[in-house]
Parts: structure tokens; C-alpha cells; sequence
């Protein structure tokens, strides 16, 4: 039988026990540099750790754009879920082929799509509509949750609108962006070369 302790700010200790007897079989410690840190474990007994901003297992990380709050691990799916409680997405994070794949739970009051080109190389377009008069906001985030860059739009009205973005600064790698509308986001990513 294999139990974890939750613990803020400094980690968690994962302690394995005799499910007969009670006794301690091991012992292990996770360091945790975020705020909050969860373990669960696969159907091997194995730990996945989560942090805010990056699940680990075994020897694979994940890494999101937000604080990931809470997560479940289905053994017959082979899959990770982690929910956000910042924008309301749902990760759905597949162990065997390391794929993440985002759903908002709530219906948005806004559309984001894919930036086009993806990947990009010097300039790329971000796309949305939006259903209602609202303030506006778009982050871009790298592959650690750092904010790179803030495009405040302020409030604008109902339509479709379209934000070009200069990526010949950053360097070659994976960074998210996310559209905040109102109380509601959602997160996306892009490949820059």
C-alpha cells in the first residue's frame, strides 16, 4: 500500500508501507521550488509529482503555463488529469506518448484559435472573437510559466480581432499563450524556431 503526504512550500514524502503489517518499506522525499506540490501514483506504485507548473514521472517532465492544482491518474487510460484552477482548463496528459492536450471545462465567452504560422520564426498571428464587450488581455508564456510577454488590449467590443506577435527575440522552443477575457482563459501553444 503506497500513501503520499501533501506539503507546501518545501515538498512532499512519499512513504511505502506493508499493506499486512504496517511497516515502513521506504521512504522518499520530493523538493518542491513551487508553492504546491501533489503525489499520486501510477498503477506500478510509481509517484507523479505534481508541482504548479510541471508534473514528473519517472524520468519525463510536463510542463505547464499555469498553476495546476489538482490532478487524478486513470490506470486503465494510461493518463494524467490535471485541472487549473486559474483559467478552468482541463490537461489531459497521455504517460506513454508525452502528449498534453487543454479543454476549457466552461463554456468561453470568447474564442482563441491556433496562431498561424505555428511553428513560427519571426512574426505570428494570434486570432480571437470575442461574444460580448470585454477586457482583454493576452500572455506569452515560456516552457517554465515565466511571463515573457503582455499585450494588454483593454476593453474591446464584440467581434473578431487579431494580434500580430514578434517571436525573433525568443529563443528556439516551446511557449504557451494565453487569452484572458473578462474572469474567463484559455491556453494554447506554439513552436518558435
Amino acid at each position: 500500500m503506497v500513501y503520499g503526504t501533501e506539503h507546501l512550500d518545501n515538498g512532499a514524502q512519499l512513504l511505502t508501507l506493508d499493506i499486512n503489517t504496517g511497516e515502513q518499506i521506504s521512504e522518499q522525499n520530493f523538493i518542491d521550488k513551487g508553492n504546491g506540490l501533489q503525489v499520486i501514483f501510477d498503477k506500478n506504485g510509481n509517484p507523479i509529482v505534481l508541482t504548479e507548473y510541471r508534473l514528473i514521472h519517472g524520468e519525463d517532465e510536463y510542463l505547464f503555463p499555469e498553476k495546476v492544482k489538482f490532478m487524478a491518474y486513470s490506470e486503465q487510460e494510461n493518463v494524467a488529469l490535471a485541472f487549473s484552477s486559474v483559467d478552468d482548463n482541463l490537461h489531459v496528459i497521455d504517460l506513454i506518448v508525452t502528449n498534453i492536450e487543454t479543454y476549457p471545462i466552461y463554456t468561453n465567452s470568447f474564442v482563441l484559435n491556433q496562431n498561424t504560422p505555428n511553428p513560427v520564426t519571426d512574426f505570428t498571428n494570434i486570432s480571437y472573437k470575442i461574444k460580448e464587450k470585454a477586457e482583454v488581455n493576452l500572455s506569452i508564456f515560456d516552457n517554465s510559466g515565466k511571463i515573457i510577454q503582455t499585450y494588454n488590449k483593454g476593453v474591446q467590443e464584440k467581434g473578431e480581432y487579431n494580434i500580430e506577435i514578434n517571436t525573433s527575440d525568443l529563443k528556439s522552443g516551446i511557449y504557451f499563450y494565453k487569452l484572458s477575457v473578462n474572469n474567463q482563459s484559455q491556453t494554447k501553444k506554439m513552436i518558435v524556431l
